[in-house]
């Protein structure tokens, strides 16, 4: 089958982790790569940065060359020196590196260690009486890494309709400070939020617990999975209890709801736990070490590694669905200014993060993106902190799109949705594996309706997956993926700070549902894709399981006003008593002078506050339909001559259905 980036000629030249991962999640998608490096550099490559790729190693004068013939370039200036070269006019540039060519940050190389630090997602991970936790994996090269690949192929489809290149600018720190959902909305209203361990800043219970052999972690997130718990743990009188009765209420009453858990989970094994609460529904999952990773049964069932090393983490069902007929690309160049998916229409249908994520990023490229909800909404619409009765999560999780109130299980509903569908190019969601064949919109009748359709799933395993039915959310992934193995705290495993099990599911699902419109662009064929957040997850720990630690010689000092990251690479000595009275400033400054490479670890109201944030506009203020004011994320892929342009907050639920002439459901509720 011929895929998207067949005969497309791709040359690495740069020296961060994220350059040639980028440049190996396009190979899979059929490039071919090329990789710039010294035989001392190619000597420190791990060979999953290597493998299927060719390597050069000439002169400035045969370089020159290899640049002018490769279709795409992906560079990391900020750390590597690269011969001077013009980009010719289809040609397409992308500069990956730690903060950008603007703001008082840019131009310097900071590591994936000190970035985690700068841009606040350090603060965000590690127990909330404890210090702050560096993830030991490259957790913000591995997010710009896939955000530049989103955007080369965003490039690659203006490109392929237009011949027209142009220049991509991906930082790192904006990439991490995108992911800063779950955090940023208290800040937004004047409340300190800072690390929280295993625990969910919105959501109780949401924890690791120990069971009699080990780890097992626990998410709820709506109030009847609460109820559901209650009755398996033999509590039915927490159901009751007023003090309980919604999220808030039990994130407020965490050591009681945590108590009861763990008293239960005590007595049990993890696996006799776990099947207990997956009976009813409920998100459960061990800690399963790297070291046997493969083995794990859905990893395994999948296939994901092979004896030649990692497989995508980008599935398909079953090959292409529509025409055998390229759809006719535009012979003039685009106007500069236009996004690079204006015209095309989005459908999603998601709640909390990865679908939202999707939607959110083709929202800001240009695509119309409306998104079906539910009588009721997406179940993150009422997540705290709120304005009126819209969360700052949900609203930041869901810019450039309008809401659309639809009951499937309605028929007439299902009608108005067999509609839309039918006018769509993409439809992303993650519903549990099936919700939709149920509804009466299999694989069959979405070609029916419409055979060009790039069809997106996303589930916490996968289709067809070795757990069937098993509910999951980030912190179960996490725990099952490898991640929260890699982190330990005082021996206990800890997850990230962030969803990043959604994150990364959300950022593969972009990242395959652009690499299928480029191949709808030559075919005029539409495509159906399986994402596991468990195989993207897995993805980010690669780099451990090779021997690449992101943070080796980078350490937390702990400072009389916080605490600053240090990354020198060969252990200056910083003694406790002398740090401890010190403020993070002087102590950096002390450093900076031994030319020592250590910043401030920032809080996440102090990065969301910094001149970083504003120069680069990575916040943005923006207006819903009812005339309220939000902020808003700026999309971190930087295009030059088709930029990507966050422009609106999601409004009420339902806030489309009269423009476009659709009925409410008769249950159809704003609470």
């Amino acid at each position: 089958m011929r895929q998207p980036l067949d005969g497309v000629e791709i040359l690495e030249c740069g020296d961060r982790i994220a350059v040639s991962a980028c440049g190996s999640v396009l190979l899979a998608l059929g490039a071919r790569v090329s990789v710039l490096a010294s035989d001392e550099a190619a000597a420190r490559l791990p060979e999953l940065q290597r493998a299927g790729k060719q390597r050069l190693n000439a002169d400035d004068g045969a370089l020159r060359a290899e640049f002018a013939r490769a279709h795409i370039v992906i560079t990391s200036s900020d750390v590597t020196r690269i011969p001077r070269f013009e980009r010719a006019p289809s040609q397409i540039v992308c500069d990956i590196t730690a903060y950008g060519a603007s703001g008082p940050l840019a131009g310097v190389a900071h590591s994936d260690a000190l970035v985690q630090a700068t841009s606040g997602l350090a603060d965000t991970t590690g127990e909330p009486d404890g210090p702050p936790a560096l993830c030991p994996f490259p957790q913000t090269e591995g997010i710009a890494a896939l955000y530049a690949t989103a955007g080369i192929l965003a490039a690659w489809h203006v490109r392929s309709r237009t011949g027209l290149g142009q220049a991509i600018e991906i930082a790192l720190f904006d990439c991490a400070f995108s992911t800063l959902s779950t955090f940023l909305p208290f800040h937004f209203v004047g409340k300190a939020v800072t690390r929280s361990g295993n625990r969910h800043v919105l959501a109780s219970p949401w924890n690791a617990f120990r069971a009699g052999d080990g780890w097992l972690l626990i998410c709820t997130g709506a109030d009847d999975q609460w109820k559901r718990l209650c009755e398996v743990i033999e509590r039915p009188d927490l159901a009751r209890d007023p003090r309980l009765a919604k999220a808030a209420d039990r994130v407020q009453q965490r050591p009681l709801v945590d108590g009861a858990v763990q008293a239960w989970i005590s007595r049990l094994r993890a696996a006799d736990a776990a099947a207990a609460l997956q009976t009813r529904g409920i998100a459960a999952g061990p800690v399963v070490p790297m070291t046997s990773l493969q083995h794990e049964p859905n990893i395994a069932h999948r296939g994901l590694y092979t004896a030649s090393g990692m497989r995508s983490a980008i599935r398909y069902f079953g090959g292409r669905t529509g025409p055998a007929s390229p759809l006719a690309p535009r012979k003039t160049h685009a106007e500069a200014g236009a996004a690079p998916l204006a015209g095309l229409k989005v459908l999603e249908i998601g709640q909390y993060t990865t679908a939202p994520l999707v939607a959110r990023n083709l929202g800001a490229l240009g695509a119309e993106v409306l998104k079906i909800e539910p009588p009721g909404g997406d179940a993150a619409r009422g997540w705290p902190p709120q304005q009126d009765d819209q969360g700052y999560f949900f609203t930041l999780s869901n810019s450039d799109k309008r809401s659309v109130c639809l009951d499937l299980r309605d028929p007439g509903n299902r009608k108005h949705f067999a509609s839309l569908l039918r006018g769509a190019d993409v439809l992303v969601e993650n519903l549990k594996p099936g919700s939709l064949d149920k509804l009466g919109f299999d694989a069959a009748e979405r070609a029916r309706i419409n055979p060009a359709l790039v069809y997106c799933a996303i589930s916490g395993f996968g289709a067809g997956s070795a757990y069937p039915g098993r509910p999951a959310f980030d912190t179960v992934i996490q725990a099952m993926s490898g991640i929260m193995d890699a982190i330990r705290v005082n021996g206990v495993p800890q997850k990230t700070g962030i969803s990043f099990a959604d994150i990364l599911g959300g950022l593969f699902a972009l990242i395959a549902t652009l690499s299928a419109l480029v191949a709808r662009n030559m075919s005029g064929a539409g495509d159906a894709i399986d994402i596991s957040m468990q195989d993207a997850a897995a993805w980010i720990t690669q780099w451990q399981r090779a021997g690449v630690d992101a943070t080796r010689g980078a350490r937390v000092v702990r400072c009389a006003d916080g605490y600053v990251a240090v990354d020198d690479g060969h252990g200056v000595a910083v003694p406790a008593s002398d740090a401890a009275g010190m403020t993070r400033s002087a102590l950096v400054e002390r450093l900076t002078r031994q030319n020592v490479a250590a910043v401030a670890v920032r809080t996440v109201a102090e990065v969301a506050e910094s001149e970083q944030v504003r120069s680069r506009n990575l916040l943005l203020r923006a207006h819903d339909s009812a005339g309220r004011e939000w902020a808003i994320f700026t999309c971190p892929i930087r295009l030059a001559v088709t930029p990507a342009r966050a422009r609106m907050a999601i409004g009420p639920l339902g806030e489309a259905n009269a423009a476009l002439a659709l009925t409410r459901p008769e249950k159809f509720d704003r609470t």
